[in-house]
């Protein structure tokens, strides 16, 4: 049974902050200084925040023992990209396309929504947990599937992979993230949430609501097996990004927020039930 405390908690938020209609939480921007803190506190890691920790705990129903936030999408590591002349790329982009880094502000209040986030289980190795670890990858291998560099389907892809091998009783090899094998077979917490799922990792994304990230258990998106950064994207004068990096960059927030609202929709189409 759901806690009558969390619904009413949610309820609330959406009365006065959506006015009473509960499809409206999607386009909330948590990072926003418009919210109570008693909902959604002043510091950075907004996923992780008391609203956000009271939708896991009411849209969950396999929520790991101990978990962290997960922002899923990222902005920083495309949009943040610092090069030579100190600049990131909203920054270059603010100065010779200003039409440009106005459609990068409505994108990145996008990053900080509901259907942007998740909770990850919070067992740690010396690689750090599973949500600091797919953030980067393993760095040893830059350049590689491995190094996921907080590209959201680089993650899943590797994953699926390791899910396979546990559920099947295999050993991993060459062509497998050995860093994230460790993280799911050797943390008691991250094995405990996995085991849950069966291992499975259809049910890992139906779990998460992240059914419109894979099409018969495929992967379908695949914006980081390009990896694309400001330095090597935008030209030595710092001041005209490439034509190929304009586009690049378009179709990631095109992509990114269809996936981010499309699931929104399924969270909140559970919740309009629940409540």
């Amino acid at each position: 049974m759901r806690n009558i405390k969390s619904s009413e908690y949610i309820k609330q938020f959406v009365d006065y902050y959506c006015g009473g209609n509960i499809k409206e939480l999607k386009n909330i921007n948590f990072n926003s200084s418009l919210y109570s803190d008693k909902y959604i506190e002043n510091y950075s890691e907004k996923d992780i925040c008391s609203l956000a920790r009271t939708l896991y705990e009411v849209l969950w129903d396999t929520l790991p023992k101990k978990y962290a936030g997960d922002t899923i999408n990222s902005y920083n590591i495309l949009f943040g990209s610092i090069n030579k002349s100190g600049l990131n790329v909203y920054q270059i982009f603010n100065k010779e396309y200003k039409f440009f880094s106005e459609r990068l502000n409505l994108f990145k209040s996008k990053i900080y929504s509901i259907g942007n986030f998740m909770p990850m289980p919070l067992g740690k190795t010396d690689n750090g947990t599973i949500n600091t670890y797919r953030s980067r990858g393993n760095e040893d291998n830059k350049g590689t599937q491995y190094w996921y560099k907080d590209y959201f389907d680089k993650y899943l892809r590797n994953l699926k992979q390791i899910l396979i091998k546990i559920k099947n009783n295999c050993s991993i090899d060459k062509n497998d993230d050995e860093n994230l094998y460790k993280l799911i077979t050797e943390q008691k917490i991250n094995n405990d949430y996995f085991k849950l799922l069966d291992y499975d990792f259809i049910k890992y994304c139906e779990a998460n609501y992240l059914n419109d990230y894979i099409d018969n258990g495929e992967v379908i998106i695949d914006y980081g097996q390009y990896y694309c950064t400001a330095i090597d994207s935008i030209k030595p004068d710092y001041k005209t990004p490439n034509e190929d990096f304009i586009k690049y960059a378009y179709n990631y927030i095109l992509t990114t927020e269809d996936l981010i609202n499309k699931r929104a929709d399924l969270m909140i189409n559970k919740l309009e039930k629940i409540l």
